[in-house]
């Protein structure tokens, strides 16, 4: 998404006034925060015996979309 369409979706959706310089940062800081959880979910993933990924594709008078899934069984 574009910062753009970010500062948009947030006033739209929550609605939170943001301006457009401050995306890059809050991206920043979402990442940051992110990073340790989702490196422990990669980790527990690879971990798993089993793997299972199912991507499934959808339209409804939109552009196609897709929904991607995996899973590990231990």
């Amino acid at each position: 998404m574009s910062a753009r369409e970010i500062v948009a979706l947030l006033l739209d959706v929550l609605p939170l006034p943001i301006s457009l310089g401050s995306v890059p940062e809050l991206c920043r800081d979402v990442s940051v925060a992110l990073a340790r959880p989702y490196a422990e979910f990669q980790a527990a993933v690879s971990a798993g015996r089993v793997a299972n990924v199912d991507e499934t594709g959808r339209k409804a008078n939109l552009p196609a979309r897709w929904k991607q899934a995996g899973q590990r069984r231990w």
